[in-house]
């Protein structure tokens, strides 16, 4: 009986750990993605707060309710929400941060339509309408 020789061996352990490696990859694939598409959640969350706080406060409290639903929805996700909150801008351009935060949170809303706590997509929507509201405020 012929011993197989060590560098063929070698040979066979790379091939076979090649393909335990290619075949592993799909589902690291998977969780990169999942993982990615909660920090994105997590940023748009954090970015349309932001962009909300350093708004002009001319909404008739529109603007500070959706800040209110967005404080909401990053609680039961675990986020904690912070900002300065010391630039003020001019009407032109807060309607204008105010139209851009809206836009996050629908992303953020779609992306987290399914989500096992019900509450979250509900307090992001809530936030969207008291936008709106905001918006049509003159």
């Amino acid at each position: 009986m012929n011993p197989i020789p060590s560098a063929t061996r070698l040979v066979m352990a790379a091939l076979l750990g090649g393909v335990l490696a290619f075949l592993s990859l799909p589902a690291a694939a998977a969780e990169s993605k999942k993982s990615e598409a909660v920090k994105t959640e997590d940023t748009l969350l954090r970015e349309a707060y932001g962009i909300l706080e350093k708004a002009d406060h001319d909404y008739q409290g529109h603007r500070h309710a959706a800040m209110h639903e967005i404080e909401e929805a990053a609680k039961h996700l675990g986020l904690s929400l912070h900002g300065d909150g010391k630039a003020h801008e001019r009407q032109p351009t807060s309607d204008a941060q105010i139209r851009e935060a809206r836009n996050m949170l629908e992303k953020a809303h779609t992306a987290l339509a399914g989500h096992k706590n019900k509450k979250v997509p509900k307090h992001i929507e809530a936030a969207v309408k008291e936008l709106d509201t905001a918006l049509a405020v003159k």
